[in-house]
């Protein structure tokens, strides 16, 4: 996007969530940027609807699929990797965004979009890991030989 661009969507962006942070209420312009939910890249466009203000280090993290936030909850969620480095992060891990204060609401699908991206990144590992952990405990239980059949 051009720079131009950049700065209406980023003043367009600040304006809809009130110059204050989604996630940690942080006001201060020189700690918070614009996020576009869905890149431009897949087809989002530079709209105040696909955009959210962020922190700059949770922008970074949103922007590399480590922080998202669940669609259908509206809670926030960090990868495991981040979480288990930051700790700092563990009173965010689990916030519900109330995004009722917007001007404009956001655009659920992009929201959607973004999920789907962290969700395959992070959390089905997380379930595949968790679920071979189980079959192969199943598969290695003792056999009671005093069951008769």
């Amino acid at each position: 996007m051009s720079s131009p661009d950049q700065a209406l969507f980023s003043e367009d962006v600040r304006k809809n969530c009130a110059g204050t942070c989604v996630l940690t209420g942080v006001r201060g312009r020189q700690r918070t940027e614009a996020a576009h939910i869905k890149p431009r890249h897949a087809g989002g466009e530079p709209d105040v609807t696909n955009g959210i203000l962020l922190r700059s280090d949770i922008h970074t993290l949103f922007d590399n699929w480590h922080f998202s936030i669940d669609p259908d909850s509206m809670k926030a969620r960090f990868s495991p990797d981040v979480l288990s480095v930051d700790k700092d992060l563990l009173q965010l891990e689990g916030k519900q965004i109330d995004f009722s204060r917007l001007q404009m609401p956001i655009n659920i699908e992009h929201l959607r979009h973004h999920w789907n991206k962290f969700f395959n990144r992070h959390v089905n590992p997380f379930i595949k890991n968790a679920l071979n952990k189980k079959i192969n405990n199943y598969e290695k239980r003792p056999v009671n030989s005093n069951i008769h059949y």
